[in-house]
């Protein structure tokens, strides 16, 4: 078209859009941070938190570990990150606790993505007026919680920083803004070891359409320079990390297995397939959404984004990780420079349409990601909205009081172990022989402490028959088991509050509230909302040893009518095996008011993760106050 303009004469930027970017970058750095710091204050889930929180936060120079993730080993063992040494740098000069900076991380991260969002945009919307920034604004909110992006935010990592670098390097480089662009260049270098490899596959390409597209060549040699410095920098690091750095060999971890691809089978593939389509339509659709633009507009340009990911989708299906083979989580962060594609290659494309016409494709191949991310996800959705949008609460006093018991229990109780929710909590203050984990196979706790809240289940002490002396700390929510009483002195120092004789196994209250629920002041939980149909909590995920089982929900309903009905059941597999269910109308409740129970029988193979689920529809309200599980038998 005759407005496209060659990459030396694009114009400048306006201050506008770089404000509407800030503006983009700063509600998805207080969603981020919300989620972050609620995620630590109701008991991390993730282990893999405290380990990147505890690296990051007053890091050494070559990232070592905390201690309570093991052998305090480099990080760079794993990935060549040295972008995590700066990013945790102004660790040392402000007063923030470890989980509060760790928030303050991850909404750097996932604001970068609003921030680039609004730059990719400005071409197609400069000629807008002041309508241009905002809907500028509302691309970089679209790419910053994307379906794509929400996975991630549910899974606190830092790769999806290089996708915001990325985007940035290629909305200024594809401007002609070459000495600009390189400072984002560099820095999407230093996010892991191969971010340079998926720079060069996205230049290399560029560099090829410059031949059909002759606005690019004016650019050609940059693009090539771009290309070989992506590639020589990420076969240098490669090389470094083989030489000096080889505790943790991730390539065969994850991806190759060993021997390599012996574990891709006929099996394999016919499974990752059905959940390629039953589960990551939000990745798939904006491809493909991607690829039938590009066909309809003869552009190999637009072409070029889907090409260029390809390599990093074939290796993620064939990976050995069954996390990696679903690219579920922070393994699609590559992708999301995908979703923005259309507007990245804007300026340069010689097929493409108006403004309006091009903003609209973008805005759907975009828009297809969140879209069946809620359709596909949407417990998952429910809880990051929680998370997200919830101001968090975080006391430092409370966590400083639990950091100190956390000491004392170490050095006072010889033979007490912390479950995974604790440990990542206090990452540095935890000796990795210490840590009780989901899966551990070993004898049953003497002493453990736990996160009232949490997610991390001790399955030892779950399968036991003991009887446990119970004490809870009321903030920040740990609660300790004891087979025998702990010393007078410690119970006294931190006002922890004994609750007598305990008998396993017995569900913690460490439940996975739906979206409209929370607890309350007696470790009740309730829903918040009328919203007509809602989860009210789901989980914990647990294995229990094989046998039958009797589960007790022990509810109260107010406000019902004979239209309303509640669902309890026991589920395996995420859901998608029912183990038990019953459905209880309104109806048929009882007349009496107060504490109702349902009791289920149920069995266990010993091998699947176990979910307690409770539902309700209606405008009826719901009190959950507790969860008992007893053991029926040992044998099937």
């Amino acid at each position: 078209m005759s407005d496209v303009r060659p990459l030396d004469k694009t114009p400048a930027i306006g201050v506008e859009y770089w404000l509407a970017g800030l503006a983009a970058a700063g509600l998805a750095f207080w969603f981020n941070f919300n989620f972050v710091l609620n995620h630590f204050a109701q008991g991390p889930y993730l282990y893999d938190t405290g380990w990147f929180a505890g690296m990051i936060y007053h890091p050494t120079w070559n990232l070592i570990a905390p201690m309570a993730m093991g052998e305090q080993a480099s990080f760079y063992n794993t990935h060549i990150s040295p972008l995590l040494y700066l990013l945790g740098l102004p660790s040392y000069f402000l007063p923030d606790v470890m989980p509060v900076y760790y928030a303050k991380v991850l909404g750097v991260v996932y604001g970068t993505l609003g921030l680039t969002g609004a730059i990719a945009a400005e071409p197609l919307t400069r000629k807008w007026g002041w309508r241009g920034p905002l809907a500028a604004g509302l691309i970089g909110l679209g790419l910053a919680f994307s379906g794509i992006s929400l996975a991630a935010i549910g899974f606190p990592h830092y790769e999806p920083l290089y996708a915001g670098l990325a985007g940035l390097f290629l909305a200024l480089l594809l401007r002609g803004k070459w000495q600009w662009a390189a400072l984002p260049f560099g820095l999407a270098l230093l996010v892991r070891e191969d971010c340079g490899l998926h720079l060069f596959g996205i230049l290399i390409l560029l560099f090829l359409c410059s031949w059909p597209a002759s606005t690019l060549r004016p650019g050609r040699r940059r693009l090539l320079g771009y290309a070989l410095a992506g590639l020589a920098f990420s076969i240098a690091e490669i090389i470094l990390q083989k030489t000096f750095y080889h505790g943790d060999n991730a390539l065969q971890r994850i991806y190759l297995g060993e021997p390599s691809f012996a574990h891709v089978t006929a099996a394999l593939i016919k499974q990752r397939l059905g959940f390629y389509l039953h589960a990551n339509k939000y990745i798939l659709a904006p491809g493909l959404l991607l690829t039938a633009l590009a066909g309809w507009r003869r552009s190999w340009l637009l072409l070029a984004g889907v090409v260029a990911v390809l390599p990093w989708v074939v290796v993620n299906f064939l990976a050995k990780s069954n996390e990696a083979g679903e690219i579920h989580t922070y393994y699609a962060f590559p992708l999301l420079v995908m979703l923005i594609w259309p507007l990245l290659i804007y300026p340069v494309d010689p097929r493409r349409p108006t403004p309006g016409a091009a903003l609209l494709g973008s805005g759907v191949v975009l828009g297809s990601s969140l879209l069946f991310f809620i359709l596909e996800r949407s417990n998952d959705f429910g809880h990051l909205e929680k998370f997200g949008a919830t101001p968090a609460v975080f006391s430092v006093r409370d966590y400083e009081q639990g950091r100190q018991l956390v000491k004392a229990l170490e050095k006072q109780t010889p033979d007490i172990l912390f479950d995974g929710s604790v440990a990542a909590m206090y990452p540095m203050d935890i000796s990795a022989p210490k840590v009780h984990h989901r899966d551990s196979h070993g004898p049953v706790p003497q002493v453990l402490a736990g996160f009232w809240g949490g997610y991390d289940h001790a399955e030892a002490v779950l399968n036991s028959s003991q009887t446990w002396q119970m004490y809870v700390l009321p903030n920040p929510h740990l609660y300790i088991l004891s087979q025998t009483p702990l010393p007078a002195g410690l119970t006294d120092e931190f006002s922890l509050m004994g609750k007598g004789p305990q008998t396993s196994p017995v569900i913690f209250p460490d439940l996975l509230l739906g979206p409209y629920a929370q607890y309350e002041a007696d470790d009740a939980i309730s829903d918040t909302t009328n919203h007509a149909d809602a989860v009210v909590e789901y989980g914990p995920y647990v294995r229990l040893a094989e046998g039958r089982y009797t589960v007790h929900f022990e509810w109260e309903a107010t406000s019902a009518t004979h239209d309303d009905w509640l669902t309890f059941a026991v589920t395996s597999q995420s859901g998608k095996t029912i183990l038990v269910k019953t459905e209880i109308r309104g109806a048929d409740w009882p007349t009496q008011p107060g504490l109702q129970t349902v009791t289920l029988d149920f069995q266990s193979q010993g091998t699947d993760e176990l979910e307690f689920i409770l539902r309700k529809s209606g405008g009826v309200k719901i009190k959950l106050k507790n969860i008992r599980l007893e053991k029926i038998d040992i044998t099937l």
